[in-house]
């Protein structure tokens, strides 16, 4: 199994690594807009990081678990809180415990691809296992296509990318961190393959797929049994969905009344 950045202590970069480069805002603002306000909602935020997102989410009204596997990360997040959401812990997301009945799983910032090819279908399982039904996975990471030219391929270097393999490497003295990229259509087939049905791929910030995006959104949906459940286990996103669709359809109802009505 490669390792995760942050995973060893030895790592200076873990403290700053991510400083200047993830402009937390827009994802935030990009995610409440994707699910039409996220008040109520209970999110995953796996792995965590810092818990810069968890933490802005949770002001917008979502009830947020960040889970990280660098304890000085979980330390940090934990220092901008006092109310208990959100609630931090740590753990690796591919052995750990994971909250079960979340409404959505953010698997943010190219938190995909550290593990073994064994681990993938595992990995989305367990995803896939611990949200409601119609619940939704997201997983951001930079688009494949983008990257090639964009690094380096000299393997001297400190950072480089394997053309042949699919992956970044990156060094830290003589330690190694290993990031495998996937083409879309076998990141949706591992979706699919996992249980998640509607796999969806958007752009940047979920902007539509056409032009130039350096990083790429997959969306898959746990499939439900009832098309609007609702009792305490089901997703609130389709709860919401329920209410809009019951009015949309008396809405209608109305209004073909109207003219016929009116045809007379």
């Amino acid at each position: 199994m490669r390792y995760n950045i942050g995973e060893r202590p030895d790592i200076p970069e873990d403290e700053e690594w991510f400083d200047g480069i993830i402009d937390y805002a827009s994802d935030t603002e990009s995610i409440v807009e994707h699910f039409g306000g996220v008040e109520g909602l209970r999110i995953l935020d796996c792995p965590c990081g810092r818990g810069e997102m968890c933490h802005q989410l949770a002001q917008r009204g979502a009830i947020m678990t960040g889970i990280d596997v660098n304890e000085r990360f979980i330390e940090k997040a934990r220092s901008g809180t006092a109310s208990g959401n959100p609630a931090f812990m740590v753990g690796d997301m591919l052995t750990s415990d994971l909250p079960e009945g979340q409404d959505a799983i953010l698997n943010w910032h190219n938190s995909f691809g550290f593990y073994g090819e064994d681990d993938n279908i595992p990995l989305l399982r367990r995803f896939h296992d611990c949200l409601a039904e119609g619940g939704q996975l997201l997983i951001e990471v930079e688009n494949i296509d983008e990257m090639r030219g964009r690094y380096p391929q000299d393997r001297s270097a400190d950072t480089y990318w394997d053309d042949g393999d699919k992956t970044m490497h990156y060094r830290y003295g003589e330690d190694e961190c290993i990031v495998r990229y996937y083409t879309q259509k076998e990141m949706v087939a591992m979706m699919e393959e996992a249980g998640f049905s509607e796999v969806r791929i958007h752009g940047m910030y979920f902007s539509d797929l056409s032009g130039k995006n350096m990083r790429i959104i997959y969306e898959g949906i746990r499939r439900t049994r009832r098309p609007f459940p609702t009792d305490a286990t089901s997703s609130a996103l389709h709860r919401r969905l329920a209410r809009t669709s019951r009015w949309t359809a008396c809405y209608i109802l109305v209004l073909s009344n109207w003219i016929i009505e009116t045809s007379f």
